[in-house]
């Protein structure tokens, strides 16, 4: 396993608090993504890093981009420091607007 993937492995445990059967799950959507495309996930780390024009809801049509197989894929991603949001990132103005970024936020 490659440090990019057990990197997110760990903090699919440790931040989002996932089970093993499911960070299982997740890790076997990610390489068939990656076999899909032909590309390691650490060589898909590298491209989107050198691309940061190419976003993951910007190459995935819209169909895709909502498919929940492909929210493993954007997590790695993310916990791996690539932006797959693009340029724009909403950000809450004040802590009480959290709550609309869900339950697990508001504390």
């Amino acid at each position: 396993m490659s440090n990019s993937v057990r990197r997110w492995q760990e903090a699919l445990e440790r931040r989002v608090g996932m089970g093993a059967a499911e960070r299982r799950k997740w890790s076997e959507a990610l390489l068939a993504f990656c076999a899909e495309h032909r590309v390691e996930p650490d060589e898909l780390i590298e491209k989107w890093l050198k691309f940061p024009e190419l976003t993951v809801r910007r190459r995935l049509t819209a169909e895709e981009a909502r498919s929940a197989a492909n929210v493993p894929v954007e997590s790695f991603l993310i916990h791996n420091g690539v932006n797959v949001f693009g340029d724009l990132v909403c950000l809450p103005g004040k802590p009480e607007d959290l709550r609309d970024q869900g339950a697990r936020f508001v504390g």
